[in-house]
């Protein structure tokens, strides 16, 4: 007769398991150095595309440590790979060359004659006139309001206007060749004798960036007021958890942008 069964544990091995029921194996060997575990973007790959850099300004190892990015570890960083290579490929974004259409129109249409730069180049006249547009009062009056010191004329817009007609580099020269002018203002050309009209007003150029100084004194001081505000506020946060979470995103993606081999 049969003897009794053996106890647990004690049998003969059973049949194997169907595929893929099997209890799961050992972990597998770390990736090596400078290569990605599987599903992590790889930073070094010679057959990734071509990536637009991103242009950082790099710090001395000595000013790194004393500074947020000594604490921050990009390699525990997941990032995906495949969308930051379609997101800043360098052949993104490339424009075809678009031919200029040539106006089939070859009618002219007569202007009146005007007087040609004299004093001033042709370049530096159209960026006078174009300025000059800007102000429906002649210069005469122009130059009444600014003597008048005429607040409800002279308001940020029109100074700012103003001084942009009078380049730094440009303003002893360009001072120099108008008052001494050995001709009538009638032979100037519109634009030169706007200008000329305005340098008679004694240093100019100082008197409108003072009046601008002084409209924009209290507001000045309470932006900068308020950006010390924000600065200070800033060096308070600048090492919570989520900021250093959100620099170790940004330079890991940078590492991955800027180092393809």
């Amino acid at each position: 007769p049969p003897g009794p069964p053996p106890p647990p544990g004690m049998g003969p091995p059973g049949p194997p398991p169907p595929p893929g029921m099997g209890p799961p194996g050992p972990p597998g060997l770390p990736p090596l150095p400078g290569m990605a575990a599987p599903g992590m973007a790889s930073y070094k790959d010679p057959n990734r595309p071509k990536m637009v850099p991103w242009r950082w300004n790099l710090l001395p190892p000595n000013q790194v440590q004393k500074s947020v990015f000594k604490d921050l570890d990009t390699d525990k960083i997941q990032i995906d790979g495949k969308r930051i290579e379609a997101l800043f490929r360098a052949d993104i974004g490339a424009k075809k060359k678009e031919t200029k259409k040539k106006d089939d129109d070859g009618n002219t249409k007569d202007k009146p004659d005007e007087i040609q730069p004299v004093v001033l180049d042709r370049q530096r006249c159209t960026i006078i006139e174009i300025i000059m547009k800007r102000f429906v009062e002649p210069a005469s009056l122009i130059k009444k309001n600014i003597l008048e010191c005429n607040f409800e004329f002279l308001t940020l817009n029109t100074l700012a206007e103003l001084v942009s007609l009078f380049p730094v580099k440009s303003f002893e020269s360009e001072y120099e060749m108008l008052t001494k002018y050995p001709k009538g203002p009638e032979t100037l050309s519109r634009a030169e004798q706007f200008l000329l009209e305005l340098f008679s007003i004694p240093n100019i150029r100082t008197k409108l960036l003072s009046f601008m100084f002084c409209l924009e004194y209290q507001g000045k001081v309470d932006e900068y007021e308020e950006s010390i505000k924000i600065v200070d506020k800033a060096f308070e946060q600048i090492k919570s958890p989520k900021v250093l979470r959100t620099l170790e995103y940004i330079l890991a993606v940078d590492n991955y942008i800027n180092n393809p081999n």
